[in-house]
C-alpha cells in the first residue's frame, strides 16, 4: 500500500491517515467521481482466507440498513481478498485533535450525538454494539456535528483478523476505554460497555488523560476509584460522567437517556422535566375577613340572646 498507487481499479491513495491493530486508513480519490472519500483496508499486508471473508460479508450485511446522521455509514467491498470501507471524508479529522482542549458545551454536544447514533446501533435488530467508542472513532462534520465510525467489527472478526495480521501490526491500546466487564471471564461486549467508553472519552476529551490510564477498567476491577474529573466544569457534567463510569453496568445511564437528557449546543435541556402546577380551584374562596367577621356577629348575636332570655 502505497502513495499515488491505485487500489481497486478506482481509488487512487492519497495519504496514510492511520493505522490500526488490523487495518490502514487512508485518504483516496475516487476516480470515477473526483471525489475525495476515506478507505479502511483491512488485513492490508495479507488479505483473508474464504472463511474470513465470508465472516466479514455476512457481518457487514447486518449493518447494511442502519442509517442514521450521526453515524458516519460505510459501504462494504472486498479486492484482493482483502476487505474494504467506504467512507466520507470528513476533513475536520476525529475529536482526537481536541483531547485535553474540549470546552464544556461541546462535550454535552459530542455526548447527545454520539448516543443518538449509538441508540440507533443498539435499537437494531439484532442489537450492535460498537466495541471501540474512542477518540478516534468519532468524527466531526462539516456543520459541527459528531458521528461515529467503525461499528459493526465484532468479536470473532477482531479473532479472524488477530489470527491473520501481520507481526508489523501493534495492538490498537483500546483498552483505556474498554468497561470492567470487558476483561470478566465471559468478555461480553454489552450496550452499557459502549456507555462506559463514551464516558472514558469524554474524561480524556476534557482532561487529557483516560481515566484509568492505558488499563482501563481492568484498573477499576481490581478495586481503583473513579478519578475525580478536575476542571471549571458544572456538577451536572461531573455527575453524568461518573455514572457514566460505574463499575456496574446497570449504575450506568442508558443511551436513550443520554440522547433525550444531555443538551444541545445553546447548552439548552432537550427534554426538561418540569415540575407539575397545581390547578387552579374553580370553587369560589372566603376571604379570612368575611370569616373573622361572621365569627364576631355570631359571638355578638350569642351575647344579646343570654341578656334577652335571661
Amino acid at each position: 500500500m502505497e502513495e499515488h498507487s491505485i487500489f481497486h481499479n478506482r481509488y487512487e491513495l492519497e495519504k496514510l491517515l492511520g493505522r490500526g491493530a488490523y487495518s490502514e486508513v487512508w485518504l483516496a480519490k475516487d476516480t470515477k467521481t473526483n471525489v475525495q472519500v476515506a478507505l479502511k483496508i483491512f488485513a492490508p499486508a495479507t488479505g483473508l482466507d474464504d472463511m474470513g471473508l465470508d465472516m466479514f460479508a455476512r457481518e457487514f450485511s447486518l449493518v447494511a440498513d442502519v442509517s442514521n446522521p450521526n453515524i458516519l455509514k460505510p459501504l462494504y467491498f472486498e479486492f484482493d481478498r482483502k476487505p474494504y470501507l467506504v467512507l466520507p471524508y470528513c476533513k475536520e479529522g476525529s475529536v482526537k485533535s481536541k483531547i485535553g482542549q474540549m470546552k464544556e458545551d461541546e462535550a454535552w454536544k459530542m455526548i447527545h450525538d454520539v448516543a443518538k447514533g449509538l441508540k440507533a446501533l443498539h435499537s437494531h435488530q439484532p442489537p450492535i454494539i460498537h466495541q471501540d467508542i474512542k477518540p478516534d472513532n468519532i468524527m466531526v462534520s462539516s456543520d459541527g456535528n459528531y458521528m461515529i465510525t467503525d461499528f459493526g467489527v465484532s468479536t470473532h472478526l477482531h479473532s479472524t483478523l488477530r489470527k491473520s495480521v501481520s507481526a508489523n501490526f501493534t495492538s490498537a491500546g483500546t483498552r483505556a476505554y474498554m468497561a470492567p466487564e470487558r476483561f470478566s471471564r465471559h468478555k461480553t461486549p454489552i450496550m452499557a460497555s459502549d456507555v462506559y467508553s463514551l464516558g472514558a472519552t469524554v474524561y480524556e476529551l476534557l482532561t487529557g488523560d483516560a481515566p484509568f490510564g492505558e488499563e482501563g477498567g481492568l484498573l477499576q476491577k481490581s478495586g481503583a476509584d473513579i478519578p475525580e474529573l478536575d476542571g471549571n466544569f458544572s456538577t451536572e457534567l461531573k455527575d453524568l460522567i461518573e455514572r457514566c463510569l460505574s463499575l456496574n453496568p446497570w449504575d450506568r445511564p442508558t443511551v436513550d437517556t443520554l440522547a433525550e437528557t444531555t443538551p444541545n449546543t445553546n447548552g439548552i435541556s432537550i427534554k426538561k422535566e418540569e415540575t407539575p402546577i397545581a390547578p387552579v380551584s374553580t370553587k369560589p374562596k372566603i376571604s379570612a375577613y368575611v370569616i373573622a367577621g361572621l365569627a364576631i356577629v355570631g359571638i355578638a348575636l350569642g351575647v344579646i340572646l343570654g341578656l334577652f332570655w335571661g
